[in-house]
Formats: structure tokens, C-alpha cells, sequence
């Protein structure tokens, strides 16, 4: 009788350790973002892109339609951006601070949005800007103004993260995964709110 007892106990152990197993992964449930379910879609409409480069440029091509239609909604808002450089705006008040994205996760590799690359140009009050870390990873909002071609990046600021223009490009490292650079976006940033990493 009290080795059943030792047993039943053990199994109660074992099966709320299991419980809590679950209960981290269904923690673990991944939140899409707002662009998840666009790069879906094109993935889904170019399944051989990957495969073939004239899919590729086609599936580049319906990328930078989409963004187009998309960015003036606030579906970056959602993204982590890290600064990249950080000053006083030579063109005027306040301040002008870069972005870029910083999101890919090796060990988790399911959010599409995580293989999103863009930078910000953002103008902001000195004041806000003053609050902001040189090397932190912020949730940014505001008015988007318009994406930059490449003489307009470079007629604001010397140099930017990714370059400016749509590409879609295998991983310099993961040779499986491709990333989605949709360019430089010009913008006025009403908040940045931190995010830990």
C-alpha cells in the first residue's frame, strides 16, 4: 500500500511537471504581427521562390506594391527597431535618429516578420529623443511619411543599415531562410517604447 501511495505520488509529480511543460509552451505560442499574414501570402503565391530568381523578382515586385499600400497604416508599429545613430537634426529642430531591424531569432524561426528588415529615419523633440539608449530595441509610432529612394537617404543622412529599395535575399549565414528588405522609411516619431531583448 505505501509503495502505491510513493507511486501515485510520483505520477502526480510527473504529470504536473508535464502540465507545466505544456503550460511554457502554450506560453510560447507565437503572436503574429501585422505583416506576418502579407508575407504569408506571398509566400504561399510564389511557393518556388526560393528555387528560381525570375519568381523571386516577380515576388519582389508584388512585395514593394504591398508595402507601398501598407507602411502609411502603422503595420511597423509592431516591430522592434534598434538605433542605429543618434543626433541633433542637421536639417532643422529636434533630433534625427536612425532605426533599424534587429529581430531574427535563431531558435525560433516561424514569424516571417522576424526576416523583415527596414530601416527608420525618424525626427523627433530633443526631449524624447534624450530618453532613447544608443543601443536599444524600441516599439516606435508616429506619422510614416513616405519610403526614400536612394538619393533621398542620402541626401538626409550619410549612411543607412540595409539599403535602400526592395530585394528579396537568401541569409548571408542560413542558407534556407531568405529575408525581406523593403528599404528606408522616412518618419516622425511621436513614441518609442523600450523593449527588452
Amino acid at each position: 500500500m505505501k509503495q502505491l501511495f510513493i507511486l501515485l505520488i510520483s505520477l502526480g509529480i510527473l504529470s504536473s511537471c508535464n502540465q507545466l511543460k505544456k503550460t511554457e509552451n502554450q506560453e510560447q505560442i507565437i503572436v503574429k504581427r501585422k505583416t506576418d499574414l502579407m508575407l504569408e501570402n506571398l509566400e504561399k503565391k510564389y511557393t518556388n521562390y526560393k528555387e528560381n530568381q525570375i519568381v523571386r523578382e516577380s515576388m519582389q515586385n508584388d512585395l514593394d506594391k504591398k508595402i507601398d499600400s501598407v507602411y502609411k497604416l502603422n503595420f511597423l508599429d509592431d516591430i522592434p527597431v534598434k538605433v542605429f545613430r543618434m543626433g541633433k537634426n542637421p536639417h532643422g529642430k529636434g533630433a534625427l535618429i536612425q532605426f533599424h531591424t534587429d529581430n531574427f531569432d535563431t531558435d525560433n524561426r516561424n514569424l516571417l516578420s522576424d526576416r523583415l528588415n527596414f530601416d527608420i529615419v525618424g525626427f523627433m523633440t530633443e526631449e524624447k529623443a534624450s530618453k532613447l539608449k544608443e543601443d536599444g530595441t524600441y516599439l516606435i509610432s508616429g506619422r510614416m511619411l513616405k519610403r526614400l529612394d536612394k538619393t533621398e537617404v542620402f541626401l538626409i543622412v550619410p549612411q543607412v543599415y540595409y539599403s535602400p529599395g526592395t530585394e528579396i535575399s537568401k541569409d548571408v549565414i542560413y542558407d534556407e531562410i531568405f529575408n525581406y528588405n523593403i528599404g528606408d522609411l522616412l518618419m516622425e516619431i511621436d513614441h518609442a517604447k523600450p523593449v527588452k531583448k
